[in-house]
């Protein structure tokens, strides 16, 4: 189990010194507590943790395969312990929810295992062949190599021909078997067109994408960055990267985005919720997956946060010592204003594209959350603020201005914001944009009750759901109340819209043509069992009248999915009612 002369060596002392093989510790395996509800319970628990991928390692160097492996029948675990090991947690993972993807380092097995052909040059066991040069199993161990290097295999890798074959015969056979959404090397695809082969094997057997699924690689200098759609998106369609919606790229770093197989650049932008590409006109080729490659003049830069709301304008944090030195600023970070509508409250009170803020009621603030707190907290009172425009200190008084007050508890008795009876609060009807809500039914919103774990959700890492309400015609709103329960799923990530249109507007509620933005929710933090939110207005005056209302779901843990808000109910106040 080692090489000669390197110790410890695996044995048994009985008469005689025992060796033991990998392939006597292969067929030990026989995972006793492993099985269907095993999977189960631990997937539940990575999905609890925020996972949104379970990725098992399906064959490792020894190998040896984690599924009924149809080229290496004697070597895996259905083999040894009746138990399809791939196929139970890619079941476990479907029902959850969440994406299943596959791991191989089988690729660097042929190297690793070129001991197995020797024998000890030394000692009583000299000369005694080791297990590897037993014709019978060579199924496992291979055939002797010229290179037994350990280091990471890559597409230069040349191994044994048959080793090469069979490594491409089960890598087609595992992702035939379970159709991953990520199928992982430990490396580069290896032995160059078998290792390539079944990349392309994977991505031309998808049958369960969407061209709005886009999965993302890059080169190994990381200066380009590959956006793979599984699917058309459509002649001429916009393609939205909205993971870089967390974050933002300096354009002028992008030197080109072009579609592989297309000879033309594409035309692309960028607004505060995605990069934005343009396909060409018609599908160059027909194929299930199109890499678009966005090349960058060096390595691609670190992305600055995106922009959010911050009193209806649009603003992000500033990072680092290169982003503080672009505004003149000697202390680290600040808040930048990327972009002020003419109507918005920040614009009101004379805040411009371009300030930065850096202190807000006597506080430095780095984080928009810092704001918003200090905002909530002063309950509608003037705010006095410090902005740094263009390198100059100035004062402003915020006093007109959107807030929330919150109020988590274990038992929803709610005195700061109790539930309303329904003939104090306007009638609505509930619908949503986006998937199918998880749990519950979208009218429980509306019921008047507040019931733990009862409420409508979107599954946890759906970012794109959005509930809204319909009032029937325009209405002065005073307040607009929402209260969810389930301890983490209490927690409460949105921004919420209003709009007046004729007709039931769009579901893309960042176009300020149909929706006004009024204000974000993120009240991630404490794990209490139940919380209402209250958005409100400065002076009790009205947050304006509106007929519809869509608030746009965010998950409430980590920043690429997690648990999403259990919403229990959703109250609308009238403007006459206000206090």
């Amino acid at each position: 189990m080692s090489r000669h002369g390197s110790p410890p060596r695996l044995h048994c002392l009985l008469d005689s010194v025992v060796l033991i093989g990998c392939k006597d510790l292969c067929k030990l395996f026989t995972a006793p507590k492993f099985d269907q509800a095993q999977a189960d319970r631990l997937v539940k628990l990575y999905r609890q943790a925020g996972a949104r991928y379970v990725v098992p390692v399906a064959a490792h160097h020894d190998n040896f395969d984690m599924w009924d492996s149809k080229f290496q029948p004697r070597w895996n675990s259905m083999a040894t312990a009746g138990k399809d090991v791939c196929g139970m947690w890619q079941q476990a993972t479907v029902a959850n929810g969440l994406h299943f993807g596959v791991a191989s380092h089988v690729a660097r097995s042929f190297r690793w295992l070129q001991t197995s052909h020797g024998a000890d040059q030394t000692g009583p066991l000299k000369g005694v062949p080791y297990d590897g040069q037993d014709p019978q199993d060579a199924d496992l161990y291979g055939v002797p190599w010229h290179s037994s290097d350990p280091g990471y295999e890559g597409p230069q890798d040349v191994g044994p021909p048959a080793f090469e074959k069979n490594f491409e015969d089960r890598m087609k056979d595992l992702i035939d078997r379970y159709h991953p959404d990520l199928y992982y090397t430990d490396g580069g695809p290896p032995f160059k067109s078998a290792g390539l082969n079944g990349v392309a094997h994977l991505y031309n057997n998808i049958d369960h994408g969407s061209a709005a699924d886009i999965r993302f690689t890059r080169n190994k200098p990381n200066t380009i960055l590959y956006a793979t759609t599984l699917g058309w998106p459509g002649d001429g369609a916009v393609v939205k990267i909205k993971t870089l919606g967390k974050a933002r790229i300096d354009l002028k770093s992008l030197q080109s985005v072009t579609l592989l197989g297309s000879p033309d650049k594409l035309k692309f932008s960028q607004d505060a919720g995605s990069l934005q590409i343009t396909l060409p006109a018609k599908a160059p080729y027909a194929c299930n997956a199109y890499p678009i490659k966005l090349v960058f003049a060096d390595k691609i830069p670190k992305l600055k946060p995106a922009a959010r709301l911050l009193w209806q304008a649009q603003a992000r944090e500033i990072e680092g010592a290169e982003d503080c030195a672009t505004y003149g600023l000697s202390a680290d970070g600040g808040v930048l204003l990327v972009d002020v509508p003419a109507a918005s409250d920040a614009a009101k009170a004379g805040l411009k594209i371009g300030d930065v803020l850096v202190s807000c009621n006597g506080k430095e603030v780095k984080l928009i959350a810092d704001v918003s707190a200090i905002a909530d907290q002063s309950s509608g009172r003037k705010l006095t603020l410090t902005i740094n425009r263009q390198q100059k200190l100035l004062p402003i008084d915020l006093i007109d201005y959107t807030y929330v007050v919150r109020e988590n508890l274990w038992k929803p008795e709610f005195k700061k914001v109790p539930v309303a009876e329904a003939s104090a609060i306007l009638p609505a009807r509930v619908s949503f944009f986006g998937p199918g809500l998880s749990k519950g039914a979208a009218d429980l919103l509306v019921d008047g009750k507040i019931d733990c774990n009862r409420g409508p959700t979107f599954a946890n890492g759906v970012d794109t759901g959005k509930y809204m309400l319909d009032l029937g015609e325009a209405k002065s709103i005073a307040r607009i109340n929402t209260y969810a329960s389930g301890n983490t799923h209490a927690r409460q990530s949105f921004t919420l819209y209003g709009s007046n249109a004729a007709d039931k507007p769009c579901s893309d509620a960042a176009n300020i043509s149909v929706y006004t933005p009024i204000i974000t929710v993120d009240s991630r933090g404490e794990r209490t069992e139940y919380e209402a939110t209250s958005i409100r207005r400065s002076a009790d005056q009205p947050l304006g009248s509106f007929r519809w209302l869509v608030w746009a779901a965010t998950p409430t843990m980590g920043e690429i999915g997690g648990q999403n808000t259990t919403f229990e109910e959703m109250q609308v106040l009238p403007g006459q009612e206000a206090k």
